[in-house]
């Protein structure tokens, strides 16, 4: 069986969520057909990993004349690449979609599936956030008009001729059925986690980070990971500090996309005077992310929106227990024995488990050992590349 995996992205975002657990999942189909994997990149490039091709294709923007004087985020919905071209070229039995970002661009390679009937399934990184986009992402009016021309319409007419949908958790289930109707496969494919986050960290190493960060390990530690976008709710961090009467010390990994945008960020919070209990650490290596999982007390993922954060697995596999939201496939991650789950919008709620954990330490060294031992039960790449492999097999019979 030959099978193209596609990871449809914008430049600048080759190490979101979604990209990592595109690769990774491919990675492991890899050992089990003949997989190839093709990106949309800042430069055409390719690879080999194991037994699968990586082909990186260079993107353009259709609206380059004119960026200058337009939103950023508006060009990122007009990124397109040759990917098409290439689905000709390899003539694919089976098309896996990643991610609806560039939504043009996702439906551009669906269009040329169509014509030369190969059929494709798409997982669902993203869904969540795509299907609540106008929340998510605190869109301004002007930009919520263009929402459904630029996002909504090419991603549904993407998912209507779709031969499956492979979503990251049951909870989408709903969310599914409540924006489409669909009646072809849909299938749950999880994602897994990365077993890098296992390797061992030296002491020296660890102090390192200690002294980099200004860590202090005598107080309660807490640790954010991941982008800084609106979705991610930072700002519920930020703004809980003033209900917690505690000493702690929060560290919000990721980098910091621009200076300007980050000061702008602080100053809409409503922090106390003097508050010196959070620090960005900018962008982190692998290793010093590894670092900090192990440092770190508890997990905390405030979002908005989000599908399947692959930075939960990494949180629960370094034994932390987590605090995070009720939102898209974060209750499937996360259970009440590894974690507490708090409502959307609520810095109060965040503060409020957060002072739990601090008065009951008992609890997060015992949530921290479940964490581990539901990932290491549940979010397999291989045991999800057995069932992709298995829907291919069952999609491409019944053509």
């Amino acid at each position: 069986m030959k099978v193209l995996a596609v990871i449809i992205t914008s430049p600048g975002y080759s190490a979101s969520g979604a990209v990592t657990a595109a690769k990774n999942l491919s990675l492991a189909t890899s050992n089990l057909c003949n997989m190839h994997l093709a990106i949309m990149s800042d430069n055409n490039s390719e690879e080999r990993k194991g037994d699968l091709i990586i082909k990186n294709f260079k993107c353009r923007n259709i609206l380059s004349k004119i960026s200058k004087i337009i939103p950023s985020q508006l060009k990122n919905y007009f990124w397109i690449s040759d990917i098409g071209k290439y689905i000709e070229e390899f003539k694919p039995d089976i098309v896996h979609f990643h991610n609806p970002v560039p939504p043009w661009s996702l439906w551009k390679s669906s269009k040329v599936c169509i014509k030369n009937k190969i059929p494709y399934v798409i997982s669902s990184h993203g869904f969540v956030e795509i299907f609540n986009y106008k929340k998510a992402y605190n869109v301004n009016f002007f930009m919520g008009l263009a929402v459904n021309s630029m996002i909504m319409s090419p991603f549904l007419k993407t998912l209507k001729n779709a031969a499956g949908i492979f979503l990251l958790s049951p909870n989408e289930k709903k969310i599914l059925k409540d924006n489409i109707q669909f009646n072809k496969v849909i299938s749950v494919v999880p994602n897994g986690y990365d077993k890098k986050y296992e390797n061992e960290i030296s002491n020296n190493f660890l102090n390192q980070c200690i002294m980099k960060f200004k860590i202090k390990t005598n107080k309660p530690t807490f640790l954010f990971m991941g982008n800084h976008t609106y979705n991610k709710g930072i700002d519920i961090i930020l703004n809980s500090l003033k209900y917690i009467n505690k000493d702690l010390q929060i560290l919000i990994g990721g980098k910091i996309r621009s200076k300007k945008e980050n000061k702008l960020l602080i100053s809409k919070c409503d922090l106390l005077k003097n508050e010196e209990r959070y620090m960005f650490t900018d962008f982190l290596t692998d290793e010093e992310a590894i670092a900090l999982y192990k440092i770190a007390d508890c997990f905390i993922f405030p979002s908005r929106a989000d599908t399947f954060p692959l930075v939960i697995l990494e949180a629960m596999i370094a034994n932390l227990p987590v605090i995070a939201t009720k939102i898209g496939g974060i209750p499937y991650q996360i259970n009440q024995d590894c974690g507490i789950l708090i409502e959307p919008n609520s810095p109060r709620d965040l503060a409020n488990a957060i002072e739990r954990l601090i008065d009951n330490p008992e609890d997060i060294l015992k949530m921290g050992n479940n964490s581990r031992k539901r990932v290491l039960e549940n979010f397999s790449w291989d045991k999800s590349a057995a069932v992709a492999m298995h829907e291919y097999s069952n999609i491409l019979s019944n053509i």
